[in-house]
């Protein structure tokens, strides 16, 4: 099912009582058997409880199966259900390690390279500019060690190392908040392409610097800790 749809769907459902959502959900796909959460309710006013949708379900052609919150243990607090809504908290203050616990995965953010400012290349570190949906759950502004996937979602993907960089560009008065990533060891045209951040580890909160001169000198220390966290060697050069 495409995101698109799902983004449309997500709107249409405050405005739809449980079947009707249920109902027009079946254009696009085939329901069979629908698995839900603790807390589950969906439709206006959240009028579709389980019991309602598990009713309806026997009308239009689908079973229900609730599952029990997943939980994970805590370091000096024992354990806490992991929900969307505290991983979604956990990304947008930056705590990319935290919510990857909980997804299982690195929390990811995919979009289409488009042109920037171009500061990145004029200080030596050429990056990609994505094209990020703000209704996504974005990390908090800061430096992040990364792997960059180019292909996502094909048989093609293949990921580079990358020093992501989340904010504004306040060393240049800058006030539009970008997502960029400069790939490390890497040449290529990326403009127009898809491309998928994983983001692995928070590095620093955003900065800003006295001079050019001090910025580049952080940026070449950041590049310097992706290698580590990462684990990824410089690639030797060719004569």
């Amino acid at each position: 099912m495409d995101i698109t749809v799902l983004w449309r769907f997500d709107a249409a459902l405050q405005q739809m009582d449980a079947e009707e959502f249920l109902r027009e959900l079946g254009r696009y796909v085939t329901l069979r058997h629908l698995v839900h959460g603790p807390g589950f309710a969906l439709g206006q006013r959240r009028q579709g409880t389980p019991e309602v949708v598990a009713e309806i379900g026997k009308q239009i052609g689908f079973s229900m199966e609730g599952l029990s919150a997943v939980e994970l243990e805590v370091a000096g607090s024992g354990s806490e259900p992991v929900t969307s809504t505290a991983i979604r908290s956990q990304i947008e203050a930056g705590q990319v390690v935290e919510a990857a616990r909980g997804l299982s995965r690195p929390p990811t953010v995919s979009g289409t390279v488009v042109e920037g400012e171009k500061l990145g290349r004029t200080l030596g570190f050429p990056t990609a500019n994505l094209d990020a949906d703000e209704r996504v759950a974005i990390p908090a502004d800061g430096v992040y060690a990364a792997w960059a996937e180019l292909h996502p979602f094909t048989a093609a993907a293949v990921r580079h190392p990358a020093a992501v960089s989340v904010g504004s560009h306040p060393t240049f008065d800058g006030r539009k908040r970008v997502v960029e990533a400069y790939l490390l060891d890497f040449d290529g045209d990326l403009y127009g392409q898809p491309l998928r951040l994983h983001f692995v580890s928070r590095l620093r909160g955003q900065e800003r610097f006295d001079s050019i001169d001090a910025l580049i000198h952080q940026m070449g220390r950041d590049v310097e800790k992706v290698r580590t966290v990462l684990g990824v060697r410089e690639r030797a050069a060719v004569e």
